[in-house]
């Protein structure tokens, strides 16, 4: 490509004719005005260097100063992925900056880093994403790491990992997201929470599985949450029936946080496959809302859905039965829905 520097050097050494030229000489008064010029832009090309090299400087300075105010390092080596907690509750990005708490603490053992990035309780669960880094692992068939918890002093059992999700963040990070329901949660505002993941699981050989120490403790808060939280009364007893057994059962309540959308139900008359029962879940504008997780026992059962968006002002539940058929030796299940319920939200 020709550009400029190849014409200077062509102009080097290209002669040029002068002749047929003849040579004006200047005034005193040329001189002058001509010399004034190239001195006025010679100053004002060096004020642009100097303004330039002290923007420049005054930028350094103030990143400078933030590192050792927030005593952070590099953010690329800040193992903290924001937004992982609203994607794993299908929120919009930054949506529950207000109800979250951003930890990034960091432990390490057996050569792995274990990052507890951000926490979010909601009633009787927890919300926690931790990252994992080390050069020297495979993590490929390694799973959701095992968990223990104790609150203000007292280890919780029942804990029950509702679902968890495993992202690939690099070759050497992996992040793991674990939505945890305690039976003995306490409602206080002011909770001390230590968690300690013990082995991190191979799915394929628990021989093969990591064992280590990573605890985290931290102080932490329910009370944003809770008094944006409302729990609707619904006390309606449903029947259901696929033509093979009649299921009764009670809807005692819809509980609706910018978290969720959690429906609570009691089985009277049912046998152990609660899995049989289903509900959904359409705003008034008929937009369904997704299923997140189901969490119960043969007779009390949490339905947990995606929340609802500001402008919804009622939903309509549908409960649902399934009915399993046999066709050329195959098993196949229809929904067949029950009577819906209508319930106003504003």
């Amino acid at each position: 490509m020709f550009i400029l520097k190849d014409l200077y050097k062509i102009l080097d050494v290209r002669g040029i004719d002068l002749t047929g030229y003849e040579e004006t000489p200047l005034s005193e008064n040329e001189k002058h005005k001509y010399l004034k010029r190239a001195h006025h832009t010679i100053n004002r090309n060096n004020k642009k260097i100097t303004v330039k090299r002290v923007v420049i400087a005054a930028l350094i300075l103030l990143l400078i100063s933030i590192g050792q105010q927030t005593d952070k390092i590099v953010l690329a080596d800040i193992p903290i992925v924001g937004n992982l907690l609203e994607e794993y509750l299908q929120r919009q990005d930054n949506s529950l900056a207000d109800y979250k708490q951003v930890l990034n603490t960091s432990v390490t053992d057996q050569g792995i880093t274990a990052t507890l990035n951000e926490v979010l309780i909601e009633g009787d669960q927890i919300f926690i994403s931790t990252t994992f880094t080390s050069d020297s692992v495979n993590w490929d068939n390694l799973t959701i790491p095992k968990l223990k918890v104790s609150v203000n002093g007292t280890p919780l059992s029942g804990i029950v990992i509702i679902r968890g999700q495993k992202k690939v963040i690099s070759s050497d990070c992996v992040n793991f997201l674990s939505a945890v329901k305690f039976k003995e949660l306490t409602s206080s505002n002011n909770l001390h929470i230590e968690l300690k993941y013990s082995e991190i699981i191979n799915r394929l050989s628990r021989q093969q599985s990591i064992k280590g120490n990573w605890c985290f403790d931290f102080q932490a808060s329910t009370e944003t949450l809770l008094n944006q939280t409302r729990v609707i009364s619904i006390n309606r007893e449903i029947k259901l029936d696929n033509g093979q057994e009649e299921f009764k059962g009670v809807i005692d309540n819809l509980v609706i946080s910018p978290v969720s959308t959690t429906l609570n139900y009691r089985c009277l008359s049912c046998n152990d496959d609660v899995s049989q029962i289903k509900f959904t879940i359409t705003d008034h504008n008929g937009v369904k809302l997704e299923k997140n997780s189901d969490l119960g026992s043969s007779s009390e059962t949490q339905k947990r859905f995606q929340p609802i968006n500001e402008d919804v002002t009622a939903l309509v539940i549908t409960p649902c039965i399934t009915r399993s058929q046999e066709n050329d030796g195959l098993i196949y299940d229809s929904i067949i829905p029950g009577e819906p319920i209508k319930i106003k939200i504003k």
